[in-house]
């Protein structure tokens, strides 16, 4: 469980990125908060801040799933899977390709809005998205990252460490601004929902 929470420690001081992003992480984990990401919880540090004319929400999030960093990498690589690991989407579909990177249409039935992120792997560990400005759009702007790392439990079971990050612009709309909270924690639950769908499809065993 320490070597655990010291593992933790180190990989979140090297995931400081834009300001915003910064801003929620300030810093790596407390021994507290490993020792909750020991336990199975995730640590969600919220994030509003201004800047200019735009306000943004979001924050950043890290979650140990014991389960190898592939089963997460292979939903991360689903387009039609942001339907399941996205709150109160009606749909997501595969647009268009280019040089490698997705992009993705959504569909979002609270916030009544579609939008096109393209989403970029940077690596087998590191993804990113971020909205496509050049389509139809409801959201002003958005930006995110999914990182993963992985870690090894007690007896050599695998286990993947998810640091999940997300800032949105929404804009000037009345639901934007009068439930701003809400919308914020639905935003930084995609750990939650990726758990229940992992959960839902567990592995196949071979033979």
């Amino acid at each position: 469980m320490r070597a655990l929470r010291l593992v933790l420690l180190a990989l979140t001081g090297a995931h400081l990125a834009t300001t915003g992003v910064a801003r929620a992480e300030r810093g790596a984990l407390t021994d507290a908060e490993a020792e909750r990401l020991a336990q199975g919880e995730t640590v969600v540090r919220p994030a509003s801040f201004d800047a200019g004319q735009a306000r943004w929400i979001g924050g950043v999030t890290y979650t140990v799933f014991d389960v190898h960093c592939d089963r997460i990498r292979a939903e991360l690589r689903d387009p039609t899977a942001y339907a399941r690991l996205l709150p109160r989407v009606k749909s997501a579909r595969l647009v268009g390709e280019n040089d490698g990177d997705r992009f993705i249409e959504i569909l979002h039935s609270v916030l009544d809005a579609v939008y096109t992120i393209r989403m970029r792997e940077d690596s087998p560990s590191s993804f990113r998205f971020w909205l496509d400005r050049g389509r139809p759009h409801d959201l002003d702007d958005a930006w995110g990252f999914t990182r993963l790392a992985e870690l090894t439990g007690e007896g050599g079971a695998p286990r993947c460490f998810v640091t999940y990050a997300i800032l949105a612009s929404l804009g000037e709309s009345q639901v934007a601004t009068l439930f701003e909270g809400r919308i914020r924690r639905a935003m930084l639950s995609l750990p939650a929902l990726l758990r229940r769908r992992l959960a839902a499809a567990p592995p196949k065993v071979p033979g």
